[in-house]
């Protein structure tokens, strides 16, 4: 059922977006599976329905923190790197909602004793850091190790850069010309 909906998230139009919450819910509930077929099959679906902007982040915000803060590790790890996904396709505006609850799992997984879910929760602040400014992660780089922050600050620098590179929207080059 996971492959079918990662194929439907490639291969639709818009009108798939009334189902990418409900499926995206149900995708992170399951990554605690010890299948790992199914795990696999899973994360698949949720990139393809981050790929696709199937889902909107403030609507996945709370499947999001439960499956990051689930006893799996590996489940943790893919529930982070997927919101990495997510977050680099939103705006400032889109992920302030959500940013307070955020802050406080993102505290917890920053601290985990796996570390690929430090990792992965590093990724996100960094993202966080590059979309919404140092201002509102401050509370959250204050207290970490300098290891820690050397890790946030190389993966904000290669995030700058890809958006330097990036060639500017049709929208955006509207805006600056006038």
């Amino acid at each position: 059922a996971a492959r079918v909906i990662a194929q439907l998230a490639t291969k639709s139009d818009k009108n798939f977006r009334a189902y990418g919450k409900m499926l995206a819910i149900v995708a992170l509930s399951r990554l605690k599976e010890k299948n790992r077929i199914l795990v696999e099959a899973l994360r698949a679906a949720l990139d393809a329905l981050a790929a696709s902007r199937a889902v909107e982040f403030s609507e996945v915000t709370p499947a999001i923190i439960e499956a990051a803060t689930a006893k799996v590790p590996g489940s943790r790890t893919i529930a982070l790197q997927w919101c990495s996904r997510l977050i680099r396709q939103c705006s400032a505006q889109d992920l302030r909602p959500a940013l307070r609850e955020l802050k406080l799992m993102l505290a917890q997984t920053t601290a985990d004793a796996a570390a690929d879910v430090r990792e992965a929760a590093l990724e996100c602040v960094a993202l966080l850091q590059v979309q919404c400014g140092t201002n509102a992660v401050s509370s959250l780089i204050e207290g970490l190790e300098k290891s820690k922050l050397d890790k946030i600050q190389k993966i904000v620098a290669d995030e700058s850069k890809e958006l330097r590179a990036k060639p500017a929207s049709p929208a955006q080059q509207v805006s600056s010309a006038q």
